[in-house]
């Protein structure tokens, strides 16, 4: 009687027995693996063509893609760039759906007083400076920001300040923040030893950052007047009929 003892899977993924004793002539037996059963193995021609089609769709996005913006943080905290926007990229999203949600920022108080309207007027007026300018500030009714102590203030001029989910706001024509309900202040220079110096290096960063590669060198020069594109068009073409007259030549030449 003829025993069949099975070998390990070749590198067609089948199984094919070893057999003790003597051989005869009725063949041998092939176990077939389940390896093509699992998606992840089969061949591309067996998957569904939309399918591959995304699956290499997302292999070309993943080998284009930019890489990824380098990550600023504020001295030795943890208030980075990814989280918290600087004075060039508030301008030039306020108002509008790229202006980030939550928007954040890192300002310095520059007027924080008692009005003599509260409790009476939907919000307080305050000063911060960004980095790049002084903005109005509505602290509205119900925020933290809204009742300042006279004896008290936990937010003085000159203080640095992060604040957390404020909106932009137009105040006449002039661009100003609201600080909401929903709102959140601290100070970042007694708590975290930032300075005013550190924000204004992070927000130089940024902005250069965001600035870069926009234009190339040669395009941020002074684009030149119909007259002397003229000229540089007739310089141009000058150059082209010298060139083709002395390559003429030089045919001429070695043909003779």
């Amino acid at each position: 009687m003829r025993v069949l003892s099975l070998s390990e899977a070749t590198d067609d993924g089948c199984f094919t027995p070893k057999a003790s004793g003597d051989d005869d002539d009725r063949g041998s037996y092939s176990f077939r693996s389940e390896a093509y059963d699992d998606e992840e193995s089969m061949p591309e021609s067996d998957w569904y063509p939309r399918d591959a089609a995304a699956l290499r769709h997302e292999a070309e996005v993943r080998a284009f893609a930019p890489p990824p913006d380098p990550i600023f943080y504020l001295g030795n905290t943890r208030i980075s760039s990814a989280d918290y926007a600087c004075p060039r990229q508030l301008r030039k999203t306020a108002l509008s759906h790229a202006e980030p949600r939550p928007l954040n920022l890192v300002v310095r108080i520059v007027e924080n007083k008692p009005s003599k309207k509260n409790g009476t007027s939907q919000y307080r007026l305050m000063k911060v400076d960004l980095g790049d300018g002084v903005m109005d500030m509505l602290a509205n009714v119900g925020s933290d920001l809204y009742n300042v102590d006279k004896k008290h203030n936990a937010f003085p001029i000159d203080a640095i300040v992060i604040l957390e989910d404020v909106r932009g706001v137009f105040r006449g024509k002039a661009l100003a923040l609201d600080f909401w309900p929903f709102s959140c202040i601290s100070r970042c220079d007694d708590e975290l030893g930032v300075t005013w110096d550190q924000v204004q290096a992070r927000n130089q960063n940024m902005t250069m950052l965001s600035l870069r590669g926009r234009l190339p060198a040669d395009v941020r020069r002074k684009p030149l007047s119909s007259g002397h594109a003229v000229q540089a068009a007739k310089e141009a073409g000058n150059r082209l009929s010298c060139l083709v007259v002395g390559v003429t030549r030089s045919r001429s030449r070695s043909d003779g």
